[in-house]
């Protein structure tokens, strides 16, 4: 009896030392939760902060500066073939959560950032987002948002790339090419490609897409010229002098570009540019302007005595666009030649410098 008494004793004393070491256990679990609940929560507060940081961080930012302003990354992804690298920040809370970084080039710094917010994160295991995307094969882990983290170079953004629009608006084309670098500290690089009859919608779509492109500003305070190149075989000469003017309001760089012309109505806008350049296969045609008249066996003629108002009115256009002798010059050989099909040619830069008609070669 004895014997078993000392035994029960001992049972009861184990049964008791593992209830207290299962207590002790339960206690450090949850004071771990609470730490890490509380990281969460610190870093929830912080969201607004890391927002504004993002936002101020500027394009051509060295590693150096990034680092010094947001820390440390996550994680790095580096392409050596290219110089790109891009370093990945995560924040992480109870109802939020957001992933942002910076793609830099070693020659030019920052040259892309990106955030996205909780939901957006839901969606990154199925798409590539500037070549970021979510591994959902891999398992995350506590307080480590970027371990899920996957970047494929193929889709990422490349340095200073060229974003393009298209638009399309009744025979006539207009392509804008948009881009930031590091130089401009307000604005970007913007090229507009027109292609098509010179009409109405010329002018009107050239001058509202012109107040949408905000011109590169260097630090030296001057603005980089939004360059228009054309390319067509004309239109009405009214419709000419409209896109003219506006190319001149503007203060843009007309360009011819190789293998391109630029006819008729076409060429009396390009004198609108404030600078104008003819590449070297480039061609512009002048040629008198006329007016279509129905003969007598309903065959179409062109009349180009058009009226001295008329006359006056484009002398008044070539000398205000170049000056008073290129003016008169450009009118004198252009009036040679009443054709709807042909006129007085100028091919290359060299040829269209040495009349006036370009500003550089």
């Amino acid at each position: 009896m004895v014997v078993l008494s000392q035994c029960n004793k001992i049972q009861n004393n184990q049964i008791k030392s593992m209830f207290k070491i299962s207590v002790i256990l339960t206690v450090i679990v949850f004071l771990q939760g609470c730490v890490s609940a509380t990281v969460a929560v610190v870093k929830q507060s912080q969201f607004e902060e890391r927002a504004q940081l993002f936002e101020t961080t500027k394009m051509g930012g060295q590693r150096a500066g990034i680092v010094d302003t947001h820390g440390e990354p996550k994680a790095i992804f580096r392409e050596p073939r290219t110089g790109r690298s891009m370093l990945l920040y995560c924040d992480y809370g109870f109802s939020d959560s957001q992933l942002y970084g910076f793609f830099l080039s070693d020659e030019y710094g920052v040259y892309e950032k990106f955030v996205f917010r909780h939901e957006a994160l839901k969606e990154m295991a199925l798409t590539l987002s500037k070549g970021v995307w979510f591994d959902d094969k891999v398992r995350a882990k506590l307080n480590n948002c970027h371990n899920m983290v996957k970047v494929n170079w193929e889709y990422a953004p490349h340095p200073f790339a060229w974003e393009e629009v298209e638009y399309n608006i009744d025979g006539l084309q207009i392509t804008t090419f948009s881009q930031v670098e590091p130089k401009c500290i307000q604005g970007g690089n913007h090229k507009v490609t027109l292609a098509g009859q010179i009409s109405p919608d010329s002018s009107f779509a050239i001058e509202r897409i012109l107040n949408r492109l905000q011109p590169c500003k260097l630090e030296s305070g001057l603005f980089r010229k939004i360059i228009v190149s054309l390319k067509s075989g004309g239109g009405l000469l009214k419709d000419g002098y409209a896109l003219g003017r506006t190319l001149r309001k503007k203060r843009v760089e007309a360009v011819v570009e190789n293998d391109a012309v630029c006819a008729s109505s076409c060429a009396v806008a390009f004198l609108g540019g404030v600078s104008r350049v003819v590449e070297d296969r480039g061609q512009l045609m002048f040629h008198a302007p006329y007016l279509r008249d129905l003969g007598e066996d309903s065959q179409r003629y062109i009349d180009c005595d058009i009226g001295r108002e008329a006359l006056t009115e484009l002398l008044n256009f070539y000398e205000t666009m170049t000056d008073g002798e290129t003016g008169e010059r450009i009118f004198e050989r252009t009036m040679r030649l009443c054709s709807a099909y042909d006129g007085w040619v100028i091919t290359g830069g060299a040829a269209a410098e040495l009349f006036g008609i370009a500003t550089q070669r």
